[in-house]
């Protein structure tokens, strides 16, 4: 892996370049820089870089400019596909560049990840990092259409990122692998960080609950790519069964957008006699001190965030043998992998532990304590997610890239 440019530097080596530098996040939301990146944004803040959010203003803002961040507005549709409308975000993004002038700009997912990169090109930033937190709704789409809009992303993922002084994270290889394959970037320019971090201390190993029926939890957005359909056929599979096992469904319904589960879906989500739906938890720790076991049937994610903080805290897991979903689990030792889009498969891999919750709680609990040392083992730490930007946040400070 070309990882040696985020290599933790040691005490003998010199600071990062980073102290009085202005760091510009671009974003689509500020909501999801605080689930995100927060703490990447506060340790850049604490190594003395100025930090600055562009993205539309809304109940996130007052948060933001508290922790000490400069908000600067920008209109910026997640979905629209109107070119007259884009044409203006452009507009904006190089106003927001120009009166910002930052020494690094951070883009965050495919809007922000173009337009940014692209329009960067027109203004006096040093440096470009780049998330590419997953492949997403445009790339899982099928039919003529979504082909078409997928070729038309990856040209101008190609026009805007393959460029000297611009970097890309990738948070698992086979997304990096796709990217380098089409020849959308160089080897050298992309860099592997899983994910975006997990407090270790804020996700600590919970017990499994002793009492109480065998309970799933499955924390999502409620998006088609997440699985939710399979879920809840799933659960209708093991009910049949055993009707005293217990789901429940944490995340909000993402309204406008057009990956969202379909209508039938979530009336029968809120209407299922088995499966309980919270909507968005702020703080997830209640529900996975309650369940027995996490889920998520995901088509493909960049790293998922909660299957890493479900591991944290000590879950056995039954996710998919996907990217993004994989590297959580060792088949059999902390859980089990199923194939995509199949109900069957995935209520067969819950019984299994079911079976185990009744029979043998011991190796249950052994799964948990699988996944929390699989956890401590890897890079997901926060700590580590973090020195390892900001490690290339210097790297691609001290490369002084030419104003074009």
């Amino acid at each position: 892996m070309q990882n040696a440019l985020v290599t933790p530097h040691t005490s003998d080596s010199p600071s990062p370049p980073l102290r009085g530098k202005r760091l510009l996040f671009i974003v689509n939301e500020g909501a999801f820089l605080l689930s995100h990146r927060l703490s990447l944004a506060q340790a850049a803040q604490r190594e003395g870089m100025d930090i600055y959010v562009a993205c539309p203003h809304d109940a996130s803002v007052s948060r933001l400019e508290a922790l000490g961040f400069r908000h600067v507005h920008l209109s910026l549709s997640r979905w629209s596909s109107n070119p007259l409308k884009e044409i203006r975000t452009a507009f904006a993004i190089l106003s927001v560049l120009r009166s910002v002038r930052p020494d690094l700009l951070h883009n965050v997912t495919i809007k922000p990840v173009i337009y940014g990169s692209l329009i960067s090109r027109l203004s006096s930033t040093r440096a470009v990092v780049n998330s590419v937190s997953g492949l997403g709704y445009v790339f899982l789409s099928s039919g003529i259409i979504a082909r078409l809009r997928l070729r038309i992303v990856m040209t101008l993922y190609c026009a805007s990122l393959h460029r000297t002084g611009t970097f890309v994270i990738f948070q698992n290889q086979a997304d990096r692998e796709l990217f380098l394959k089409s020849r959308v970037i160089r080897k050298e320019q992309s860099v592997l960080i899983q994910g975006s971090g997990v407090n270790e201390e804020e996700f600590p190993p919970l017990n499994l609950p002793l009492a109480g029926p065998f309970t799933v939890l499955l924390v999502a957005r409620l998006l088609r790519e997440k699985g939710l359909a399979e879920f809840l056929d799933a659960a209708d599979i093991i009910l049949r069964e055993h009707p005293e096992m217990k789901f429940i469904v944490a995340g909000d319904y993402p309204m406008g957008n057009p990956g969202a589960i379909s209508r039938e879906d979530f009336l029968r989500l809120k209407q299922h006699p088995a499966v309980r739906w919270v909507g968005f938890v702020d703080n997830i720790h209640s529900l996975l001190a309650s369940c027995h076991a996490f889920c998520l049937p995901s088509y493909r994610e960049g790293l998922s965030r909660a299957l890493i903080e479900a591991a944290a805290s000590g879950r056995p897991i039954v996710t998919t043998e996907v990217p993004g979903c994989r590297e959580l689990v060792q088949d059999g030792v902390n859980g089990y992998l199923v194939p995509p889009m199949d109900p069957q498969g995935l209520a067969h891999a819950l019984l299994r532990l079911a079976q185990l919750h009744a029979e043998n709680p011991q190796q249950l609990a052994t799964f948990g304590q699988a996944s929390r040392a699989l956890f401590l083992r890897g890079e997901f730490k926060e700590s580590t997610v973090n020195e390892q930007t900001l490690a290339l946040y210097s790297h691609a400070l001290s490369l002084r890239r030419p104003v074009t």
